[in-house]
């Protein structure tokens, strides 16, 4: 019986599927352009608005939130009438890390704010002063330097107000008159006696600005009660920064805190004040003078901030209302 030889099946062909087409150059650049109108838009209500830290992340939270709801809507449409995400596909991908940002960002901020409000706390569980451990700011307010006010700001002073154009001044230019004298030790090891404010102040401002006064020439420094930071710097925080001591001791902050400003923000550009200038006008304690204090005698320590600052300056920079001024005035006059 003959058998034909073998003959190996031929193999099938592999069906072809057609490539889905992409999303069209029409609906890539309608989604882009939304996207950069409603970019604009969130920008311009921003900067019309408060323009602070807090309304940005919110803002960017809603933001990025819409687009990536919008560009994965857009995408299952596509993908229901047979198409692919194309050039979106980008699109998508840096709105989802924008929004993966925004949301970490709005955590820290979440954070920082929680420990305000601890320190608000325990400034208004602190001391004996008679006076409250807040201040609502609106426009501008003043307080001097009288013992009580001088133990409420050791204790921790809280500020609260709309924004960094809400001021609250802190005069301490009389504090000789209204404290008396204090001892001091000199570099060089010999003792005297100063009317410069002396001590700890503690602060927590939120949307104000908070100006402290100073006599003209007294030593003073950003820190905490461990020297955590030095002199050279006279503006803490700002619109687009929140700051706050946490539990390990370290100090958490969003944004840029000190700002070296040359002693006197509200005063003419060229302040007479420069903290590396005229030694008349600045703490020479680090510079080897025999006569000038051994250390700072104030120590201003801000244990928290959101979209608030603190600027120091000499009483001969101010343009501001200083406090006998202001209680001379009348309620017309203060508005």
């Amino acid at each position: 019986m003959m058998t034909s030889p073998y003959r190996p099946s031929e193999p099938q062909p592999k069906p072809r599927y057609a490539r889905r087409k992409p999303a069209g150059p029409i609906v890539v650049l309608v989604a882009v352009g939304a996207i950069f109108l409603s970019f604009a838009a969130v920008l311009m209500a921003w900067s019309y608005g408060s323009g602070d830290l807090e309304t940005l992340i919110g803002y960017g939270l809603v933001w990025t939130g819409a687009v990536c709801a919008v560009l994965g809507l857009l995408t299952v449409v596509l993908g229901c009438i047979g198409r692919r995400s194309g050039g979106l596909t980008p699109f998508s991908w840096i709105a989802a890390c924008l929004a993966v940002i925004v949301v970490f960002l709005g955590i820290a901020y979440s954070t920082v704010y929680r420990r305000m409000l601890d320190v608000r706390a325990q400034y208004a569980a602190a001391g004996d002063s008679g006076l409250a451990a807040g201040v609502n700011v609106h426009g501008y307010a003043v307080i001097g330097s009288d013992p009580a006010t001088v133990q409420r700001l050791g204790d921790g002073l809280w500020t609260q107000g709309d924004g960094t154009d809400d001021i609250l001044h802190i005069d301490l230019s009389e504090y000789g008159r209204d404290n008396g004298s204090h001892a001091v030790t000199y570099n060089g090891g010999g003792l005297g006696t100063s009317t410069c404010p002396a001590g700890l102040i503690r602060l927590a401002p939120y949307r104000t600005s908070v100006v402290v006064t100073i006599p003209d020439g007294c030593s003073w420094e950003f820190s905490d009660a461990n020297r955590w930071w030095v002199d050279y710097d006279d503006h803490f925080g700002g619109m687009w920064a929140a700051t706050a001591w946490n539990s390990w001791g370290g100090y958490d902050q969003i944004g840029p805190v000190l700002h070296d400003y040359s002693m006197g923000v509200y005063s003419s550009p060229d302040p007479i004040g420069d903290v590396e200038g005229d030694s008349g006008y600045n703490w020479v304690y680090d510079q080897g003078d025999a006569n000038a204090p051994a250390v700072p005698e104030l120590t201003i320590q801000v244990d928290a901030s959101a979209m608030g600052e603190v600027i120091v300056q000499y009483a001969s920079q101010n343009t501001l209302p200083t406090y006998d001024e202001w209680a001379g005035m009348t309620e017309d006059d203060h508005e």
